[in-house]
């Protein structure tokens, strides 16, 4: 069964969010401020496990109309990937948090191919992702600029660190 922890986007949201907007939402799943372990039992959620006609959801209606504004309501859709231009926002949230249907709107917007996406899933011709081909360029490109960069610097040392003879001093100064 899929958690929260599951969805990286939900997950770097989970771990760069201010904390009070965190705590909006461990309180719209948790129905409580919760302490320090709220990114935790966020990434681990499972999904609400009741319907909208049941008891329990009449009672998370309740909380969350005491409790969360609608500007509260768009920041959790923020964290989840959500649009938060819809009517009813809590029932929104509710039906991509349910058990066994979580998130099934979380990027809707942007189901188009992104052209911009820095790692391309397919293979070249050997077989070998792209992506792992772009990280092992770009660790290169990083370790030649550390070996260039160190390898002027040595230069600069010996050049400035050549001792010269008076003689070569007067000459240099025009005397």
């Amino acid at each position: 069964m899929s958690q929260l922890g599951d969805f990286d986007s939900v997950l770097r949201a989970l771990k760069t969010e201010k904390k009070k907007n965190v705590d909006l939402l461990h309180m719209f799943v948790y129905e409580n401020n919760g302490d320090r372990h709220n990114r935790k039992r966020l990434r681990n959620f499972q999904g609400f496990d009741f319907a909208k006609d049941d008891e329990e959801f009449g009672q998370k209606v309740s909380y969350v109309a005491e409790n969360l504004s609608n500007n509260d309501l768009a920041v959790i859709c923020n964290i989840l990937g959500l649009q938060h231009d819809k009517d009813d926002l809590m029932v929104y949230i509710f039906r991509n948090l349910q058990a066994g249907n979580l998130l099934p709107d979380a990027g809707k917007e942007n189901d188009e191919d992104d052209e911009d996406d820095e790692y391309d899933e397919e293979n070249d011709e050997s077989g070998i992702p792209n992506r792992v081909i772009t990280r092992a360029r770009e660790q290169e490109r990083a370790e030649n600029k550390a070996l260039n960069s160190s390898d002027e610097e040595e230069e600069f040392r010996s050049v400035e660190a050549t001792p010269t003879t008076e003689e070569e001093e007067s000459q240099s100064q025009g005397l």
